[in-house]
């Protein structure tokens, strides 16, 4: 029998549960803020050339 070697779930695995143990904390308000954060943050770095 051969076993296959599974990968580790990258940054998107990480992210998707962080989305969803923030969404079962706060609610869909602090899902949206939280989501907010990170687009802006995101912005950030891409306008500020890091």
């Amino acid at each position: 029998m051969e076993y296959r070697r599974h990968d580790q779930p990258g940054c998107g695995g990480c992210l998707l549960l962080l989305i969803i143990l923030v969404f079962l904390a706060g609610g869909a308000p602090l899902l949206f803020d939280f989501l907010g954060v990170l687009v802006f943050l995101g912005l950030f770095l891409l306008l500020s050339g890091v």
